[in-house]
């Protein structure tokens, strides 16, 4: 008799059937059954059971239908419904601070000079804060506690002589040395966005290949040497343009990206070649004329593409493939990007945690008690517990008005005129455009990190990369340089 598999195809002993066989091949199984055992009318009943209930699941099998599958529009539409309805209305986002942080340090800290705060000092902070018996101080580190952890540990070595000799002459004075032997590590971590930064100041007085050359004179040597064959000084024969055309302003335009990192992405770009000769007149304009513009026009002609974002990296050793000045600018549709959108959601389990707050409201006020952050108008800049990077700067408001640009641009002087860090990189997201009724709304939220430049090292690691953000510059070395630039360059409002 023949079995189920003898007009099959087999490879290894096995079957390989498809599903219209399949009922076929059960069918010979089953008589071959019958006449096998026909002697034997009780097996022979149970097989006829089974065989009746294959075959009923079988037909079912093949009688229902395959379900449609859904269009790409369809599925981006029913993903942006539900992204959008996972998040609650929070309230606006406000920079008042409610106590100035000479309040937090007298009341909550225990401590009248709110100056000398110093990040290795945070820890004893945080238990004075406990220890506070003001019920406003307590509110405030429920808030602390529900996003930031702080540690303090040491780690400890030992040195011979010799080679405590060559680390004298590399840090040159006795007390580092010294200090090498235990040192203090801080760690902060963001419970709620998973960021996490080790800090250990020591480790910035390392040898890592500076540059020998002045920095200022390097970059202008670099940028009179690329001017004459630079595409984006010749933008109008040498760039792309998107479909709709350009945007044009007084001292910027756009110009299409020659390979797309999404749908919509495009350059927007200094008139002026010279990567440190960016004015604020000109880097508002960059951003409030043809940036806006862009996003606006993408939008109109698209309606779902509704989350924008920008990124700017100043000079190569910050990753720029041109000197030219030029920012990165995409959209997208549904959600941000995926760091972006972590930090969104993260904001969201805040303000289910504690009803009526937002959580970039609190961040920034938690950021002001600590003496960490300066406002100009309705943006607000605070040196960051958690950088990704050294000199990492936050930039918050409610809109990306011109508070907002002018703040970033006083951020970007503190860097490169106070700090004599030339190279740097910013990522922006700004608000969702279009109508909206408050769900999830990110307000305009920038971040600065320096880059180094000039120098045999890179400053990514792969400790970066896979492990964890490792920080050599307290934070209020670097609130000091933005508050004063704030105070040089703003015009009181």
């Amino acid at each position: 008799m023949v079995g189920p598999c003898a007009e099959q195809e087999c490879q290894d002993n096995r079957c390989h059937v498809t599903r219209g066989d399949w009922g076929m091949n059960w069918c010979t199984g089953a008589w071959n059954m019958v006449v096998r055992y026909r002697g034997n009318w009780k097996l022979l009943f149970l097989v006829i059971i089974v065989f009746a209930v294959l075959v009923t699941v079988g037909c079912l099998y093949l009688l229902t239908p395959l379900p449609p599958p859904a269009t790409t529009d369809e599925e981006w539409k029913q993903g942006e419904r539900d992204s959008e309805e996972s998040y609650s209305i929070w309230p606006p986002y406000s920079n008042r601070a409610l106590n100035p942080p000479e309040w937090y340090y007298s009341s909550c800290f225990g401590v009248r000079d709110f100056k000398a705060f110093q990040l290795m000092d945070l820890t004893n902070r945080v238990t004075a804060w406990r220890n506070s018996s003001k019920r406003e101080c307590r509110d405030w580190l429920r808030r602390f506690d529900t996003i930031f952890g702080v540690t303090t540990t040491t780690g400890n070595l030992y040195m011979s002589q010799s080679f405590r000799d060559k680390m004298l002459v590399q840090l040159g004075r006795r007390e580092l040395v010294k200090e090498m032997a235990a040192q203090r590590i801080v760690e902060v971590r963001n419970k709620l966005t998973g960021e996490q930064t080790l800090f250990n100041p020591l480790r910035g007085r390392r040898t890592t290949g500076r540059r020998s050359l002045d920095a200022v004179a390097r970059v202008d040597e670099l940028a009179r040497r690329t001017q004459g064959t630079c595409d984006f000084c010749s933008y109008m024969t040498m760039t792309a343009a998107d479909t709709f055309g350009r945007v044009e302003s007084p001292f910027s335009f756009s110009a299409a990206n020659a390979f797309k990192l999404d749908v919509w992405h495009s350059l927007f770009l200094t008139r002026s070649h010279h990567p440190l000769d960016v004015s604020e007149q000109m880097l508002r304009d960059l951003f409030e004329n043809t940036a806006s513009t862009w996003f606006a026009k993408v939008h109109s002609l698209a309606p779902e593409y509704r989350y924008p974002h920008m990124t700017w990296d100043n000079l190569p050793e910050a990753g720029a493939s041109q000197v030219h000045p030029h920012v990165h600018g995409m959209i997208t549709r549904e959600r941000y990007y995926n760091r972006m959108e972590h930090v969104r959601r993260a904001a969201e389990v805040y303000h289910r945690r504690h009803p009526g707050r937002n959580y970039f409201s609190d961040l920034t006020e938690i950021h002001q008690a600590l003496g960490l952050a300066v406002s100009y108008g309705a943006a607000t800049a605070f040196a960051h517990l958690t950088p990704t990077k050294d000199n990492e700067v936050v930039i918050i408001s409610r809109a990306a008005d011109g508070d907002f640009y002018s703040m970033l641009h006083y951020v970007i002087r503190a860097l490169v005129d106070d700090m004599d860090r030339l190279a740097y990189s910013i990522g922006i997201v700004l608000p969702p455009l279009g109508n909206t009724d408050g769900r999830g709304y990110m307000p305009a939220f920038a971040r600065v990190v320096s880059r180094s430049e000039g120098g045999n090292v890179s400053d990514i690691s792969s400790i970066e990369l896979f492990n964890v953000n490792n920080v050599n510059v307290d934070p209020n070395e670097v609130f000091r340089r933005v508050r004063n630039s704030v105070r040089v360059r703003g015009v009181p409002h």
